[in-house]
């Protein structure tokens, strides 16, 4: 689960002018200032949500983020947590559960995460050195320990300590840098945080809009917007553009009824269409849709052009067992729900010879593929980019 994919979120003590804003130092050095100027862990400043998780509009699942002061020794730490899932609480399809205890200034003492999904469990250890962190990631039967660099002032990832920070700090624009430690790629990055102060939350596809103060958070990579109630600081809403989620508390907004979803056993009607039919095999685990929604010939007489000659079998069996490890189990309700709305939000491009360039929304954006009317068929899919290919236009 991608942070989501998966992901990882948030009273009100405002710092002293000590920290710096952009026009008087650098992000860099602010991110130090503020971090060294964070209160104690206290009951005052800690904080308990519960969260739903959208797409589209559609209810994907929920979750908790959390953060109490915790003694260890003869110090007390932040004992953040974070709790995700994907589905619903009695049947959940995909989790995410890290805890991490870290200092006042959110300095990274050890952090556990799980990730538990229908190809099996995945989890890494981070845990203070003299020298870094010492990292232990295990997947399935394979375990992996190995030492990464991390200078002592590297924070403690993921959103339950990144709403710590941002319940504190001054509400006026500001610039602040971190060095963060991120649980998912294994690596520590440079983060920047920036307060742009009072605004709204506003989604129209959701369809809500509220008084917030709001942030943007991330790296190069990709970003995120946080909102944040004005009056306590208590979360009102994460929004991931790139991936099309919204992370949002518990009740805030009302889910969509995404409708029936279409039959699968019918020739598609469209260029989406199609697009439809494969994404929902690969969500729902369908192995026979998937296949059913691609034309071999036309995919394997594409490769042969580009100068890759494979017969139609080989494709075919090279193809789906590539795609079958990345198929899930969801629900068909849930399934549809985000299938739609990545199909809404899908972009076209008229080719020659009635063929149709297709890039599906978030957060199903990684899927591009052309598709064309064959007789007696529908549409079907003629050729697919890899993820993170440039697919040509011929």
């Amino acid at each position: 689960m991608r942070s989501i994919t998966c992901a990882s979120i948030l009273a009100a003590a405002v710092l002293a002018p000590c920290v710096a804003h952009a026009e008087d130092a650098t992000p860099t050095d602010a991110g130090r200032k503020a971090l060294a100027a964070l209160a104690a862990p206290s009951d005052k400043h800690a904080y308990s949500t519960e969260v739903d998780l959208f797409v589209a509009g559609n209810l994907l699942g929920g979750g908790s983020f959390a953060a109490a002061p915790e003694t260890v020794g003869d110090k007390t730490h932040w004992r953040t947590s974070e709790d995700v899932r994907i589905g619903s609480e009695a049947a959940p399809q995909q989790t995410l559960t890290v805890r991490a205890l870290s200092g006042a200034d959110l300095r990274l003492v050890e952090e556990t995460r799980e990730e538990k999904s229908a190809r099996g469990t995945e989890s890494t250890k981070a845990t203070r050195t003299e020298k870094g962190l010492h990292v232990t990631h295990t997947q399935g039967a394979a375990s992996e320990e190995k030492d990464v660099e991390a200078a002592a002032d590297t924070v403690s990832g993921g959103l339950p300590s990144l709403l710590l920070f941002l319940r504190q700090i001054p509400a006026g624009a500001a610039e602040y840098e971190v060095a963060m430690w991120d649980g998912d790629d294994r690596a520590v990055e440079k983060r920047r945080v920036s307060m742009k102060g009072a605004g709204r939350m506003k989604d129209e596809s959701i369809g809500f809009d509220v008084e917030a103060l709001w942030a943007i958070a991330g790296s190069d990579k990709e970003s995120i917007e946080i909102y944040l109630d004005p009056k306590d600081r208590a979360l009102l809403g994460v929004h991931s553009v790139k991936q099309g989620l919204w992370i949002t508390k518990k009740g805030l907004v009302k889910p969509k009824d995404a409708g029936a979803p279409p039959d699968l056993t019918k020739p598609a009607e469209s260029a989406k269409g199609a697009g439809t039919k494969f994404a929902m095999g690969m969500l729902t685990g369908n192995a026979a849709v998937v296949e059913a929604s691609i034309h071999w010939p036309s995919w394997a007489a594409e490769m042969a052009a580009q100068g890759q000659p494979m017969g139609e079998e080989m494709l075919k069996s090279f193809a789906m067992a590539n795609m079958q490890q990345g198929m899930e189990k969801f629900e068909v309700p849930m399934a549809w729900g985000i299938v739609k709305g990545a199909v809404a939000g899908a972009q076209e491009k008229a080719l020659e010879g009635g063929v149709v360039k297709v890039t599906l929304g978030a957060p199903m954006n990684t899927v591009k593929y052309k598709a064309k009317q064959v007789e007696g068929l529908g549409w079907l899919i003629t050729s697919m980019d890899r993820p993170g290919a440039g697919g040509g236009d011929k």
